[in-house]
């Protein structure tokens, strides 16, 4: 088997297209053969293939012993694997690796199809986006990966343009991992706004109820603010900085000391329409952003 496929990397001559620099992503259609063939023959080798993924994960954190860690699953088992062979037929460490040996075989399938592909990565990014999986962790996966496939299938199968070939897919599922992460983040963002916004929408909206009932008993009353409702002297503070800073409904033109907290007084006519004002400019900035 190993003799055919070197037979079959041969044929590809060095007169063929020249292959692209290694940070580049684009795979010619003799890229495309290397990196399948090479992924077939590991594949077809059925009693080493369920234990690639087992082996690759072992050298991972034996390299990078801070990322086991992220896995509950396994993160106290000794990944000695010069000692300890055995550590491959874990079941829980097996079935992770199996994953991620699926996972880079549907890849490969999916070379020539960038729209299965972008959906594909996609979904990847953000399962591990969730738990908080970085870039630099996939990054060196990939080269762990790459120096786990020069062993196994040696130098005269995995030469320089072989190797430039995966190095170059993996450079594409990086940079559909690096894009998605940031979409991920922007969404992440947007959200954080919207709900202080619509926080500090609902806190105005809520002044205004109250002084067009002060303004309805055609009297200036001071706006309670009582230890049951506030509870600590520390939430006491934060409401109070709420009135002042967020809500423009609070034009604050006196602070009256007591025993148990401040009370601000409130002019009702002049914040009425203040509130308005800023309600309206809310709503115009959510529209606007569309949140």
């Amino acid at each position: 088997m190993f003799q055919k496929l070197r037979s079959r990397l041969s044929n590809l001559s060095d007169s063929d297209d020249e292959l692209k620099a290694e940070n580049q992503t684009e795979l010619t259609s003799k890229e495309i053969d290397f990196v399948r063939n090479t992924w077939s023959l590991l594949r077809n080798d059925i009693a080493r293939f369920k234990f690639l993924g087992g082996e690759l994960f072992v050298r991972f954190f034996t390299k990078y012993p801070d990322y086991q860690r992220q896995f509950k699953s396994f993160k106290d088992v000794p990944m000695d694997f010069q000692r300890n062979r055995d550590i491959r037929f874990n079941k829980k460490l097996m079935a992770h690796g199996t994953y991620v040996m699926y996972t880079i075989g549907m890849l490969v399938d999916n070379l020539e199809r960038p729209l299965m592909m972008e959906q594909m990565l996609k979904r990847l990014a953000r399962n591990h986006y969730r738990r908080k999986i970085s870039l630099i962790a996939f990054d060196r996966l990939r080269n762990t990966f790459l120096e786990h496939l020069a062993e196994i299938l040696g130098p005269k199968i995995f030469t320089k343009k072989v190797s430039i070939a995966w190095s170059k897919a993996f450079n594409y599922l990086l940079m559909e991992i690096e894009k998605n992460f940031k979409i991920l983040e922007s969404d992440l963002e947007r959200s954080g706004s919207y709900c202080r916004l619509n926080s500090m929408h609902l806190a105005a909206r809520n002044d205004l109820v109250r002084l067009q009932r002060l303004k309805e008993s055609g009297k200036k009353k001071t706006l309670n603010v009582n230890n049951d409702c506030c509870g600590s002297s520390s939430e006491q503070n934060l409401i109070h900085q709420r009135i002042r800073i967020e809500s423009p409904a609070a034009n604050i033109k006196q602070i009256r000391h007591n025993s148990q907290c401040s009370a601000p007084i409130i002019d009702e006519r002049r914040e009425a329409e203040r509130s308005k004002s800023f309600l309206t400019k809310t709503i115009s900035f959510l529209r606007k952003n569309r949140l």
